[in-house]
């Protein structure tokens, strides 16, 4: 099928320290490590294979403890009065990245996708997926699937606005106007190598630790979830 368009980010639901080019597609944090986060301005469109977005990181900054944070948003940028600090903040927002953290519309869990060790260049990719049994969210990288999330229940809310925070290492990011989600099956690397619920030993290095979550035990509205690396 054809590519649908990602409308660009909301020049109204941008954080304080965040810069957007004339066209919307371009945000730079020139200042600060926070206050940095963009909804996009119009819903995802669905196309093949499900809602997806992504974005480039056009530049990076060494030192830093976090990045990129990246996912989808039922609240639309024109019910956003102010945007918070961070974009998890935000009501009914599901956001992958910071410092190694999953934010299911407010409650955190934990994986070993540091996005901190971004490069310049790289794609960094969101899809919703149409079907269930797929996942509600996966992240890539460069088309390969670096965390996956079950159990947030994404598919049923009916508009889904792309949530980008430029936050610490990652400085400055560029918004596809197209893109296609990378075709499946969507695992993340090594799916289970440490085993659901194992105290066992430690992978032997980030890229080999478990990468997808179930969210058990909550709605997709954020209850007190718990996350299990499966």
């Amino acid at each position: 099928g054809e590519l649908a368009t990602v409308a660009p980010f909301s020049a109204a639901a941008c954080g304080a320290n965040l810069e957007l080019s004339a066209d919307g597609y371009y945000a730079n944090r020139p200042r600060g490590c926070r206050q940095a986060a963009a909804v996009g301005s119009a819903p995802l469109e669905p196309q093949h294979g499900g809602r997806y977005f992504e974005v480039v990181v056009e530049e990076t900054l060494a030192g830093w403890v976090g990045g990129l944070g990246i996912g989808v948003t039922a609240t639309p940028p024109e019910q956003t009065r102010r945007i918070p600090d961070k974009a998890w903040r935000m009501p009914k927002t599901f956001v992958v990245g910071y410092w190694g953290c999953i934010f299911i519309d407010g409650v955190e869990h934990r994986t070993s996708w540091r996005p901190d060790t971004l490069n310049a260049g790289a794609r960094v990719g969101v899809l919703v997926p149409e079907q269930s049994g797929h996942g509600d969210l996966i992240v890539f990288v460069d088309g390969q699937a670096v965390v996956r999330v079950d159990g947030a229940h994404l598919a049923t809310f009916d508009a889904l606005y792309p949530v980008v925070d430029v936050f610490a290492a990652t400085r400055c990011v560029s918004l596809c106007r197209q893109a296609a989600p990378p075709p499946p099956p969507w695992r993340p690397a090594l799916e289970g190598a440490t085993g659901a619920g194992s105290s066992g030993s430690q992978p032997r290095s980030p890229s080999e630790a478990s990468r997808t979550v179930s969210i058990h035990g909550g709605s997709q509205m954020g209850g007190a979830g718990r996350a299990a690396l499966l």
